[in-house]
Order: structure tokens, then C-alpha cells, then sequence
């Protein structure tokens, strides 16, 4: 069942981040079954890379009461057009910016992973020229 990729959050963002990052379907059921999917939302170790050579960029959005959410936004001059994505943690939006531009608007994901369905409004959207 199809996902939308700005609406993910734990273990199946991280599934999704990791499958955008090239690991294979071989890989990525591995590391379900041993429970040794990478953290990419948790660790700045893991998602630095990612923000780095994605030319990612966050941004804190606030309120009148501080900071609500945080914004990613991804637009690198020589690959496309962009994406940008919302999240509760700097790393949760960047994540999901990274996941739409290599996954599109929606992902696969296993039965085990699957979230419950999204509430609210669409968080995110690809860019256009």
C-alpha cells in the first residue's frame, strides 16, 4: 500500500529515508527482521550526510508562541526543481524533504511498518519551476 511521504514519521520515515539512500530491498528486509533499521530521524550522525550532499536546508517555523515545526527545504540548482517538507524535529522535515525528492509523493512500504492513516492536511509538496 502506497504512503504519502510527507505524512511518515518513525520507523516507516526511516524505512523510506534509507530506501531514497539506495539500500536494497534485500538490505532494507534485513534490517527489519533484525531490527537494525537505521535511525536516520534521531541521529545527526546519519541524516549530516544526507543534508550535506542534498544541499538540504531547515528552517525553524513559528508561531506567536515559538517554534511549531520545522521546514526543509531541498533545492539543489543541478538535479530538480525542489521539494520542501514539514516536521516536529528539524531532522523529521528534513528526512521527509529527502524521502519525496527521491521517492516521489507517495512510497511502498511493508504491511509490518505501515502507519495508521495521515491526519490533517498535506504537509508538503514538490516544487515547480
Amino acid at each position: 500500500m502506497k504512503f504519502d511521504t510527507v505524512n511518515l514519521d518513525g520507523i516507516a520515515l526511516n524505512y523510506a529515508v534509507a530506501k531514497a539512500a539506495g539500500y536494497s530491498d534485500k538490505k532494507l528486509r534485513e534490517a527489519l527482521e533484525m531490527n537494525k533499521l537505521p535511525d536516520f530521524i534521531s541521529s545527526w550522525l546519519l541524516a549530516g550526510q544526507i543534508l550535506e550532499e542534498e544541499v538540504i536546508q531547515i528552517i525553524p517555523y513559528t508561531s506567536p508562541h515559538g517554534v511549531d515545526r520545522w521546514r526543509a527545504d531541498h533545492r539543489h540548482p543541478f538535479k530538480s526543481a525542489g521539494s520542501f517538507a514539514y516536521g516536529k524535529t528539524p531532522l523529521v522535515a528534513a528526512m521527509r524533504c529527502f524521502a519525496q525528492e527521491k521517492l516521489g509523493f507517495k512510497v511502498d512500504l511493508p504491511a509490518e511498518i505501515q502507519p495508521s492513516p495521515a491526519k490533517g492536511p498535506l504537509l508538503g509538496r514538490r516544487m515547480s519551476l
